[in-house]
């Protein structure tokens, strides 16, 4: 069920996670957060998206455009909030200067011009392919599980059409309205030199530091997913407030902060601290996989004993920490499910094999297990042993980084359970702003 959220710039092709284990994570990350994605961290990006959509809708219901045309209107309304956003940006406002524009690049590159091009094909594009990459491929289905948009091409719900009547119409004089409809729906040229009023209005609703209006809003249907149907009642609003006390939301969640939210969460939310605790278990393997299969990438030609014998050297005899048995087996069946049972084999070998400090036979069951995903994806495993001479035959190469220290395995964290998504969310939500917690 909850992988039906996927996140649409993260889809698995041959030469990305060797391991799999990406379907693996997002399983464990949906059970806390249950309508985000890697990519939905912009509170203002979600407003472009419903105010592009809710426009579109309008010109449908008039009779003005045709069903097909609805995305070229919202691509179109998209670039014109782009270049909006970025003339009326404050350099000197913290919200302004580290708000996250999809398109800048491009947008910035034509901010000398007198006027641009709006239209949703070819040269006008702020991205290379501005549909997949752009609000509508990444922000729709997430804006799609919080209930802010419907089933379908067009429109929004009934609760997003009122907050932008009550909140964002009356921001915007009506002969803008009128002129901003004509841009979106036909096309044509946006004056940036001296800013139209189109550029002015519009960039001055969507600037700066989140309305207590928005805060509002916004926290109650992206942060705490109140109407998400795949979450319990109440468990993603008892997780915000946990990461608020907790953590430092400028920063990505790291083991320490889950652990202390872990541990509150045991007297609050039972259930909650057991979901957080079968990521922290699940991280302690993951990561240390990560970390020694790219270390393979850049040994081609070495023997898996020395390679182990390096990891020996840097790790210790113990092997990673945080790897106790009996909690990992609590992870095993819901892995089996999403992974299938030889992932969740050769998880269980490279498990005890680390935990028992064996980085040979570690190292040796992740290369079965990256032959198995490869073979499933009609491809060639990454790495192999030669058979002639038993060095590691690296197919797939990566370049040489730096072995994390034996101090630093304590805290090592690779993937972010939509966690980070969540905690910029509520930095931006939060009055006054959100910074470290004790």
């Amino acid at each position: 069920m909850f992988l039906t959220l996927e996140d649409p710039r993260a889809r698995v092709k041959g030469s990305r996670d060797p391991l799999g284990v990406q379907p693996i994570w997002w399983t464990f990350g949906r059970r806390v957060i249950g309508n985000l994605t890697t990519q939905t961290d912009s509170c203002r990006g979600f407003a472009v998206l419903l105010l592009g959509r809710y426009f579109a809708q309008r010109l449908l219901e008039a009779g003005e455009i045709k069903e097909e045309d609805t995305l070229g209107v919202f691509l179109r309304f998209e670039q014109v909030c782009g270049y909006a956003r970025h003339f009326v940006r404050d350099a000197d406002d913290p919200e302004d200067a580290t708000e996250r524009i999809l398109g800048f690049e491009r947008i910035s590159r034509r901010s000398n011009e007198k006027q641009v091009a709006i239209n949703s094909s070819g040269e006008s594009a702020i991205l290379s392919d501005q549909k997949a990459y752009g609000l509508w491929g990444l922000f729709s289905v997430s804006a799609r599980a919080s209930k802010l948009l419907p089933y379908g091409p067009v429109g929004v719900t009934e609760a997003a059409a009122g907050f932008i009547k009550e909140h964002y119409l009356p921001q915007l004089d009506v002969r803008v309205l009128d002129s901003l409809k004509d841009l979106i729906r036909e096309g044509g040229e946006l004056r940036l030199k001296p800013p139209s009023n189109i550029v002015n209005d519009l960039g001055q609703a969507l600037k700066g530091r989140l309305s207590a209006a928005e805060q509002a809003f916004f926290r109650e249907h992206l942060c705490e997913a109140r109407h998400n149907d795949n979450m319990p009642p109440g468990l993603q609003a008892g997780f915000c407030d946990l990461l608020e006390r907790h953590t430092d939301l400028q920063r990505g969640i790291n083991r320490q902060e889950l652990t202390r939210i872990q541990k509150d969460a045991d007297g609050e939310n039972p259930e909650l601290a057991k979901r957080i605790g079968h990521i922290l278990t699940l991280e302690a393997l993951l990561a240390p996989c990560d970390v020694i299969f790219g270390l393979l990438r850049a040994r081609h030609g070495q023997s898996p004993e020395r390679v182990a014998e390096q990891l020996r050297n840097d790790w210790g005899d113990d092997g990673p920490p945080h790897l106790p048995s009996g909690k990992f087996e609590e992870v095993l069946p819901r892995t089996a499910e999403v992974a299938g049972s030889e992932v969740e084999g050769h998880m269980r070998g490279a498990h005890q094999a680390l935990s028992q400090g064996d980085y040979e036979s570690a190292i040796r069951e992740m290369l079965q297990w990256n032959e198995h995903i490869m073979t499933n994806r009609n491809a060639a495993p990454w790495i192999r042993i030669d058979e002639e001479d038993g060095t590691l035959d690296v197919r797939y190469r990566g370049p040489e980084q730096r072995l994390p220290r034996r101090t630093e395995l304590d805290s090592l964290w690779r993937y972010s359970y939509f966690i980070n998504a969540l905690k910029a969310l509520l930095a931006q939500t939060s009055d006054p702003p959100a910074g470290a917690r004790s």
